[in-house]
Order: C-alpha cells, then sequence, then structure tokens
C-alpha cells in the first residue's frame, strides 16, 4: 500500500500533504494513534520516512 501510495502521490513526509491534513482533522478521541502517526510524518523527510518503514519491515522479518 505504501509503494502504491509512494508511486501515484509521493511520500507521507510533508505538512501540505491532503492525507496527513485529513488524519490530523480525525477526532482525536476515536483516532488518536492514527493522528499521531500523521504528525510524525509530517515532520520526516522521504529517506527518514523510507529507512524507517524499512526497520519495521526488518525487525518483522528477523528470526527472533
Amino acid at each position: 500500500m505504501g509503494l502504491a501510495q509512494a508511486q501515484l502521490a509521493g511520500p507521507l513526509s510533508t505538512a501540505t500533504d491532503p492525507d496527513v491534513a485529513r488524519a490530523q482533522a480525525l477526532p482525536p478521541e476515536r483516532y488518536p494513534r492514527l493522528i499521531e502517526i500523521a504528525k510524525a510524518a509530517a515532520k520526516l523527510g522521504a529517506d527518514r520516512e523510507f529507512r524507517a518503514g524499512l526497520d519495521i519491515v526488518m525487525a518483522g522479518l528477523s528470526p527472533g
């Protein structure tokens, strides 16, 4: 899903991204984690965002 988003619209790393703005406008009592992630994504550069995602994938593939 992230690859498709990056191909179509670029990374979610800018504060002006409409997806980030929509996530930040959600009701905080219902979606606190999604809002937190959107705020973090707005602060990251594309390179840092990619590396953080890759670290998560690699940790999931680690045998132990």
